[in-house]
């Protein structure tokens, strides 16, 4: 995903993604309690969808990244 796609897509379903420096900041916006810091884009996709999905697929993309190793 492109950094405008990503952006739309997270403030979509009520986030909201930055970029300062090389770190890349998430927050919710209903709720200022979900949120924080990761260093790679592909990083922070992860953790919002797994926000966004309550963490359903977490054991999935754990084994696949084990299978990729």
């Amino acid at each position: 995903m492109l950094w405008g796609e990503v952006t739309k897509w997270a403030k979509s379903h009520g986030y909201k993604i930055s970029k300062k420096e090389n770190i890349f900041v998430w927050s919710c916006l209903t709720n200022t309690e979900k949120n924080g810091e990761e260093n790679s884009l592909e990083d922070v996709v992860k953790k919002v969808f797994n926000e966004i999905t309550n963490y359903k697929f977490l054991d999935h993309q754990n084994n696949y990244q084990k299978k990729q190793v």
